[in-house]
């Protein structure tokens, strides 16, 4: 009868020992803490000025009566060539000063406007567009050759918008 005894007792122990192992396990399983993480990520800047820093032509000095003029506004460079004659050569040098903290690409677009002849960006280093450095200035120069078609007296304007990104992005 004893053993009967120790029988049941051992089977009762057992039973709560599992209802019990399985209780703590359900409970450790579903303890959870939720983790925070805090950061900061700082970008860089994009940021480009430019300007234009001298105008001539191939006029000879005693007979300068042809001139080339530019100004920019937003992201377009607008140039007007005055008293126009057939066969003549302009320049226009421009700067672009990247004061923004990432390196950029700019890109010319297409020449827009009247002009009889062709238009040049003098000084791209690959031909399609110019990499600043941050805290550095490109010096270039806008070529304007006014065709033999080219209208006697005539006042030329025409623009060429200026694509800035940064340097890892293709021109939009």
């Amino acid at each position: 009868m004893k053993n009967k005894m120790d029988t049941k007792k051992l089977a009762g122990i057992f039973a709560l020992l599992t209802i019990a192992l399985g209780m703590a396990g359900y409970a450790y399983a579903t303890w959870y803490k939720y983790l925070y993480i805090e950061g900061q990520v700082n970008t860089g800047t994009l940021e480009v000025g430019w300007s234009i820093d001298g105008a001539r032509d191939t006029e000879p000095s005693n007979k300068d009566y042809s001139n080339i003029t530019g100004y920019i506004e937003d992201d377009t460079l607008y140039v007007t060539v005055e008293n126009a004659y057939p066969c003549i050569d302009y320049y226009l040098d421009i700067n672009i000063y990247n004061s923004g903290t990432i390196p950029v690409h700019v890109y010319f677009g297409q020449m827009t406007g009247d002009l009889v002849g062709t238009v040049e960006v003098v000084g791209l280093p690959t031909g399609e567009y110019v990499q600043i450095h941050p805290d550095e200035t490109w010096y270039g120069t806008i070529h304007v050759h006014l065709a033999q078609e080219a209208q006697q007296g005539y006042t030329y304007h025409f623009g060429m918008d200026v694509y800035v990104v940064q340097w890892n992005e293709p021109d939009s």
